[in-house]
């Protein structure tokens, strides 16, 4: 997760950016394209966004989203997001639900999080929903270049049951470049790229089934205030600046061990 998309995942990432960006993604899929879409941006801390989840025999899905990240010390975050959907199957309709999550940086090198989801519970045919959890930590090289973590997916009540794990590698293979790979517990995988372009960015991310088939691809790309390191070149410039303390990523990358989350992939509550 890179930018504003972290609403989806973990809003306290939020508090990390300081600019503003926009973002427009989209899914291809069983020769469908663009059926599933969505946007997002961000001002600061705050950001709002929509996505249109198209399903071939019910009701396509429509969501809104809304959160904001604040910092609650030098080294930690929260954030809360509120998600409304307005249009699909029974288990979607007319449903909100609240987020809340936790960032913790240990130091440079180390991050976890912690995130609750569904804290509302609403009702489904008049049985409460449950309560949906996600741990993650990860680890980044100290020249930045590789990040390893693992996520754990956990619901409430179901102490007997495993829970469901991703484990994610990220690479800075040049200036601009970064690839990412994960696998899951149900041995399911995805790979992508992204490329920056100092303000703008573009990427692609695939999913592939433990079968070998694929369950479509992801295809993204926006601006961002915030200069980026690029993969061309940048355009010279004069700038005298005196930085103290850490010196802060760019592109942002707050988030790990979160799956970038597919908008063909429903986690049911």
């Amino acid at each position: 997760v890179f930018g504003a998309e972290a609403l989806w995942c973990n809003p306290a990432a939020l508090a990390e950016y300081k600019s503003r960006s926009f973002q427009l993604i989209g899914d291809v899929k069983d020769g469908y394209i663009g059926r599933s879409w969505g946007t997002v941006s961000n001002e600061r801390s705050f950001a709002l966004g929509y996505r249109q989840i198209f399903l071939k025999e019910e009701t396509d899905i429509r969501e809104y989203i809304g959160g904001v990240g604040f910092s609650a010390g030098k080294h930690t975050s929260l954030g809360a997001s509120y998600r409304k959907f307005t249009s699909g199957p029974a288990l979607y309709d007319n449903r909100h639900i609240w987020t809340i999550g936790s960032l913790l940086r240990m130091g440079d090198n180390l991050t976890l999080a912690a995130v609750a989801t569904n804290l509302n519970r609403n009702r489904i045919d008049g049985v409460r929903s449950r309560l949906e959890w996600q741990f993650s930590a990860a680890s980044r090289t100290r020249n930045g270049k590789f990040t390893a973590s693992a996520s754990a997916f956990v619901s409430s009540g179901m102490a007997n049951e495993k829970p469901h794990w991703i484990f994610t590698g990220e690479y800075m293979a040049a200036k601009g470049i970064i690839l990412t790979a994960s696998i899951e517990s149900d041995r399911s995988w995805q790979a992508g790229a992204r490329v920056n372009l100092e303000h703008y960015f573009a990427g692609a991310i695939s999913r592939i089934a433990r079968s070998g088939d694929s369950r479509g691809t992801t295809i993204y790309g926006g601006w961002s205030e915030k200069r980026q390191e690029t993969t061309f070149p940048a355009r010279p410039r004069r700038i005298s600046h005196r930085v103290q303390g850490r010196v802060q990523e760019n592109p942002v990358r707050p988030v790990f061990g979160a799956k970038r989350l597919p908008f063909l992939v429903q986690l049911h509550s």
